[in-house]
């Protein structure tokens, strides 16, 4: 862990970091605060270390955030009551396994499983997704300010 992440999770707080994308994605939650407070939101991912900071952010926000490592997980997770949104990243290790398609084949279990519920990919680069595999998922982003995009958007649709 970061010297940075570190810090942040010794003072609870989300840093002011410099970046468009960052200051992008707190000016939108902050305009939809009254609309995403108190939703919530499955994080799926076998580091979830590696999105501290995301789900701080989302937190400062109201956003409520249960992080889970594995599909089996998320499944579980889901049987006993829906969120509002799901993100994952696509390839994970599951079961000890290397999983490259592991978010697609989250993706396909909830396409036949209960409400439909949208999912984001959260990635390191959205050109290595396979747009034929992610076509239900609502969105791809490899950046804070897209992800938050995608997030506000999902949370604040007038048919949820």
């Amino acid at each position: 862990m970061s010297v940075w992440r570190s810090l942040q999770r010794a003072i609870g707080a989300v840093p002011v970091v410099p970046g468009e994308s960052l200051s992008r994605a707190q000016t939108l939650l902050e305009s939809a605060r009254t609309l995403v407070q108190g939703r919530s939101v499955l994080w799926v991912d076998d580091n979830p270390e590696n999105n501290e900071f995301e789900t701080a952010l989302l937190r400062r926000y109201g956003v409520h955030v249960d992080p889970v490592r594995s599909t089996k997980e998320a499944l579980a997770f889901l049987s006993r009551g829906p969120c509002d949104l799901i993100i994952s990243d696509v390839s994970r290790v599951e079961e000890g396994v290397s999983r490259p398609g592991a978010g697609y084949d989250l993706l396909d279990a909830l396409g036949t499983s209960g409400p439909r519920i949208p999912l984001i990919f959260y990635t390191g680069d959205v050109t290595r997704i396979d747009v034929t595999r992610a076509r239900a998922a609502l969105g791809a982003a490899d950046d804070v300010g897209n992800l938050v995009n995608l997030i506000v958007h999902a949370l604040t649709r007038a048919d949820r």
